[in-house]
């Protein structure tokens, strides 16, 4: 992708050399992409012993750089301009949504004129361009990253977990525990089939925990207790609870089955006694 940019560019700015430089986010060089360098012109500027020097210079530019006489501004800078290859020069930064990822260079323009101000723009246009193809690209690398880092989890996970299509709800895959419970069940007979449908989904894959066969109640564990009866009895209807009433009455007490219950306790306790 980076070598159609570059080549692309020299095309329409009508330079003989190309050249991308990439960084990471601590600034340290990555990638170095050429176009129209021979294999010993790449080796020799690839070898040139004040590159990185150089190269650090021109990695923090704040704007686009053009020169018509770049071996003579080098020569100002204190480095040796032996291996540069030619006069004209124009360079930027490659920056996207305000990240520095890289810059971007054109060398010597046929004829030997200098770059223009249509030049600096084609140059400032494929920069951009290339600073997104590096972004997306890193971008792409982080996420596999992150997706080999949760397979791995969910690969080593203690808990069945079973991997659905969400649009079709095939079977994608099984984790190693859940491989595990599926050969057990098979060994003993007693498998059950993994859910149909689909549990919660993401990016058109859902995963599901599977604890695998139902777990069968243990031979000396009690059956639960059946619900206690109403013991509350129609206190009005016995006739020990009829006569307590009468009772109750003719000494102007309220009957109330509370009173009868606490008639015939008292009346157990006498008994006892």
């Amino acid at each position: 992708m980076l070598n159609e940019v570059v080549e692309s560019a020299r095309a329409l700015t009508g330079a003989r050399y190309g050249a991308i430089a990439t960084i990471d986010e601590a600034g340290v060089p990555q990638d170095f992409v050429t176009s129209g360098f021979t294999a010993d012109e790449h080796r020799k500027l690839v070898e040139w012993p004040d590159g990185p020097r150089l190269f650090e210079y021109f990695r923090d530019l704040p704007g686009p750089l053009r020169l018509a006489d770049v071996p003579e501004y080098v020569r100002s800078l204190g480095f040796s301009p032996d291996r540069l290859p030619s006069r004209a020069f124009q360079g930027t930064p490659m920056r996207h949504r305000g990240v520095h990822v890289g810059n971007f260079y054109l060398v010597e323009k046929e004829g030997g004129e200098a770059f223009t101000d249509e030049d600096e723009e084609v140059l400032v246009l494929f920069a951009s361009q290339a600073a997104t193809a590096i972004a997306n690209a890193r971008t792409y690398r982080a996420e596999q990253r992150a997706r080999a880092g949760l397979e791995a989890l969910i690969e080593t996970s203690p808990v069945g977990v079973v991997v659905f299509e969400a649009r079709t709800g095939d079977l994608v895959s099984l984790n190693r525990e859940a491989r595990r419970i599926v050969e057990g069940g098979c060994a003993t007979g007693s498998a059950t089939t993994p859910p149909a449908r689909p549990g919660y989904s993401t990016s058109g894959v859902s995963a599901t925990a599977w604890p695998g066969p139902a777990r069968r109640a243990s031979p000396d564990r009690r059956p639960p207790r059946p619900p206690r009866p109403n013991r509350r009895t129609n206190w009005a209807a016995d006739p020990a609870g009829a006569a307590a009433c009468r009772v109750f009455r003719g000494r102007g007490r309220r009957c109330t089955q509370s009173a009868w219950l606490r008639s015939r306790h008292e009346k157990s306790t006498t008994a006892r006694l």
